[in-house]
């Protein structure tokens, strides 16, 4: 038996209350404990946060933009870094360079939406480009006492590196930010450079996506919102994965573009959009994904129900959520012998934290289609899974170049945490890996072949349905593989 399709030992995830609005915690984003104690550079005016405190000839500047990179970090929401939304920025007279972001989280909606914000006091971000090249932001309360957070109240400061400033627009390399929380202390933030301050005057080179649902009956539409200074867009529409054209440009009206899409075959659509600016420069993009599986059942036949292992929300979201062991009913094209689909895999689970959500699901089937014609080159479609963590309709795609394993005698299926990414349409196209194995085992009729005997006392090896050996004193009451010699069979021990 390959070991390829053995369950992979768990990990260390979040635990959080399934019933939470948005979903639990993608355990893929969770933060790095910092080990610095103090900002890596030495100001002018100060490095602590009371030596700013004498500072009072702030006057507003103007309207800028700002974009997360504490609090999606401190406490692993990556909610908050989705957004761009307009803050109040203030100048010092007497120090230029030196801004003040008023309420910097209050124009939020993701904060606002779940009351994260305290609006009972003004909060503000000094933050220090008096030397353009070493901007520094002294210690600061958010304002924001996040969910996962147990209502601790989130601070930030910058630390281990110097942000810069140019054209209007103030940031900070990955790993220079830090946020306090409570319960953890100091933990290093921005990891992703997500930290955006466009002061007024800075050019909107903004962009974002709507689309219709992902699961789609071969029509689509997106609309893309862009910043006043996109000049005109270009995009391209792909099926799993195929190279594209990009089409001709397209100049937004009131920052606008609408787009029917017409998705006339069965797949995995990816959608691109890129953004110039006057001068042709790309500074911009936007992406999603659309499926199309039509039921096409008078093509398939049902073999009955597989049992099968799966990792995929377990793998972003923790141990409360798997990996989980059911059956689900398989299908067998009829015009392509191993050529299978699992409907609605994962609204067939036995856990009881995901049905919750599972309002996706409704309406129409999900298929995992599945190819092992050729042995040599054993993988799956990319497919919707039917569920909605609050980040996204959720799919599941094959790594590239991956391969899974199909052990015909045995009638297992099997592919390892690295052939496997899971998708979340609202962060698409960022991709997560899978922390567990997925198995398929074939229903009993279909899974295993007669074969002959080699030796009528060969020595039998017994196999739980995941394709771990199991001594036979240790194989407890349950359905297991048995193997003798050339002889493979399913038995169930009582």
């Amino acid at each position: 038996m390959s070991a390829a399709l053995c369950i992979a030992a768990g990990f260390n995830s979040i635990q959080v209350n399934a019933s939470t609005p948005r979903g639990p915690i993608p355990a893929s984003n969770r933060i790095v404990k910092s080990t610095s104690t103090a900002s890596a550079h030495s100001r002018a005016i100060g490095t602590e946060a009371s030596d700013y405190e004498s500072i009072t000839d702030w006057k507003s500047i103007g309207t800028g933009r700002y974009s997360d990179g504490f609090v999606a970090w401190s406490v692993g929401d990556t909610g908050y870094e989705k957004e761009t939304w307009s803050v109040e920025v203030e100048e010092s007279e007497s120090n230029p360079g030196l801004y003040r972001v008023v309420n910097p989280y209050a124009g939020c909606t993701y904060a606002t939406d779940y009351n994260e914000v305290d609006f009972s006091k003004d909060y503000y971000m000094i933050v220090d480009a008096t030397d353009p090249d070493a901007v520094f932001i002294p210690v600061f309360e958010t304002g924001v006492m996040p969910y996962y957070a147990n209502d601790q109240m989130v601070s930030g400061r910058s630390e281990g590196g110097a942000g810069k400033l140019a054209n209007y627009e103030i940031t900070f390399p990955a790993f220079t930010l830090a946020c306090y929380v409570e319960s953890d202390g100091w933990t290093t933030s921005n990891s992703d450079a997500n930290f955006h301050l466009y002061l007024p005057g800075a050019k909107d080179y903004s962009a974002s996506i709507s689309a219709s649902d992902m699961c789609s009956s071969n029509e689509a539409n997106v609309s893309i919102t862009t910043g006043t200074d996109i000049a005109y867009i270009r995009y391209k529409l792909s099926l799993n994965g195929e190279d594209a054209n990009l089409s001709e440009s397209m100049t937004p009206t009131d920052n606008t573009v609408s787009l029917d899409l017409n998705l006339d075959k069965d797949g995995m659509w990816q959608f691109s959009a890129y953004c110039y600016n006057a001068d042709d420069e790309e500074k911009a993009s936007v992406h999603t994904i659309f499926f199309v599986q039509n039921d096409n059942n008078d093509q398939w036949k049902s073999l009955g129900d597989a049992t099968v292992t799966e990792p995929f929300v377990y793998s972003l979201f923790g141990g409360d959520f798997g990996p989980n062991e059911y059956t689900v009913e398989i299908q067998e094209n009829n015009n392509t012998p191993g050529f299978f689909r699992l409907v609605n895999l994962t609204e067939s689970t036995n856990n009881n934290n995901i049905p919750a959500y599972n309002d996706h699901a409704s309406g129409h089937n999900h298929y995992l289609y599945i190819h092992t014609e050729n042995p040599e080159r054993v993988y799956f479609e990319g497919s919707p899974l039917g569920i909605d963590f609050g980040y996204g309709d959720m799919a599941v795609v094959l790594a590239d170049g991956a391969s899974g394993e199909y052990v015909k005698e045995d009638g297992i299926i099997g592919f390892s945490p690295s052939d496997m990414h899971i998708l979340m349409r609202n962060e698409y196209p960022n991709r997560y890996a899978a922390k567990a194995e997925f198995v398929v085992m074939m229903p009993q009729n279909v899974a295993i072949d007669d074969i002959v005997v080699d030796a009528e006392n060969a020595l039998v090896e017994y196999f739980n349905l995941q394709g771990m050996k199991i001594s036979e004193e240790n194989a407890t009451n349950g359905l297991y593989i048995m193997r003798q010699g050339n002889k493979v069979s399913k038995v169930i021990r009582k």
